[in-house]
């Protein structure tokens, strides 16, 4: 199946499950799961792929994030430094 028909037969079923008219509490669910819900199906097609990030996320991703933020704070933490004056400048965000 092409992404054309595909697409077709996503706008289909939305207009029969009538889908924009859920509303639980006046919060609209289908809004915010629609795009994952089609990227979902292009995957299982194999018209489309996960990210480069996602698939690399594993137990060796994480190790190497942890180590290196325990190298930064033990080699450039300002706070061992006892010969210098820290100056912080803070900003609205």
């Amino acid at each position: 199946m092409q992404l054309k028909e595909i697409k077709k037969n996503f706008f289909s079923f939305e207009k029969e499950r009538k889908v924009f008219e859920c509303e639980i509490d006046f919060f609209h669910p289908w809004e915010y799961i629609r795009f994952d819900v089609f990227n979902e199906i292009l995957i299982k097609r194999g018209l489309y792929s996960l990210p480069h990030d996602k698939n690399r996320k594993g137990n060796r991703f994480y190790a190497k994030k942890i180590t290196n933020l325990i190298k930064n704070i033990l080699t450039y933490n300002p706070y061992k430094n006892k010969n210098k004056n820290i100056l912080f400048i803070g900003h609205s965000r």
